[in-house]
């Protein structure tokens, strides 16, 4: 991704840096609350100085802000999607996330679990899986889903979106991770293109018990949480006839929907 995707670039010499390895060990936090945000690039500057008194940032070869390629999968009637869109207490995500910097792959599925927890299952694939369906990857969805929700998995499912952003990964010492993600692409199977206009932030907040410090910050700033899972809103701005009423004022207050001008034609993003 050229570097001019995103106008905005966080000011992150206050945080003291901190290693992927201990990134891990302190907050892996793959059974986790998780606290959204949607905020202007203009506003977060001040939330970012009150973070840097009490988090450090991620850093790997000397760079704090990372490239992520996704590509989401669903079902052919987009369970998924609807799951999320009616707010149901189980509903899931199935992804590829390629970390474009490092060259790691993983294969994702994320259960909403047990009062509202997230949980997160991931397996190593090679970059050649990425975006795809394959034997192994079903297994690991079979094997996920028994384990969360005591039941198998058994729908076919297929890529229906593919997503870039930048992000920079916060680490407190509750545990717990804050990430910012930035500059938006998406693309769909058919072709259509579309960007998120460029000053739009979203910040997920990740703690044990969902009163994280950042969480607090947020608050005292007058930052409300939001309903802005990335796969929603970006499906509903390549495709904007879909059901959407949960999601319609985030997609009218954030996303420029739906006029049309968040369409682009820009190539080298690919589903599937």
């Amino acid at each position: 991704m050229a570097d001019s995707i995103a106008q905005y670039r966080p000011n992150v010499t206050a945080f003291p840096t901190v290693s992927l390895g201990e990134l891990n060990s302190r907050a892996a936090l793959l059974d986790r609350m998780e606290n959204k945000y949607l905020i202007r690039s203009d506003r977060f500057g001040s939330v970012l100085d009150e973070l840097a008194d009490a988090f450090q940032v991620l850093e790997i070869n000397d760079r704090a802000v990372f490239t992520y390629e996704t590509v989401y999968f669903d079902t052919a009637d987009l369970r998924s999607y609807h799951e999320h869109l009616q707010g149901k207490r189980r509903r899931f995500k199935i992804r590829t996330r390629r970390y474009v910097e490092s060259g790691l792959c993983f294969f994702e599925v994320k259960l909403k679990g047990a009062r509202g927890r997230t949980v997160k299952k991931r397996l190593a694939c090679s970059l050649q899986e990425h975006g795809q369906v394959n034997l192994r990857s079903t297994r690991f969805i079979r094997e996920a889903f028994m384990s969360v929700y005591g039941e198998r998995f058994e729908a076919p499912y297929f890529p229906r979106l593919a997503m870039r952003y930048r992000r920079m990964t916060l680490l407190g010492s509750l545990p717990e991770r804050v990430t910012v993600d930035f500059g938006f692409e998406f693309a769909g199977p058919e072709g259509v293109r579309a960007v998120a206009p460029r000053d739009v932030i979203i910040v997920e907040v990740k703690s044990e018990a969902g009163r994280g410090y950042a969480d607090r910050v947020m608050r005292e700033n007058q930052v409300r949480g939001a309903s802005c899972s990335k796969y929603c809103v970006g499906l509903n701005l390549i495709r904007p006839n879909l059901r959407h009423n949960h999601f319609k004022r985030t997609l009218e207050s954030h996303f420029d929907w739906p006029t049309g001008e968040h369409l682009n034609m820009q190539a080298g993003l690919s589903v599937g």
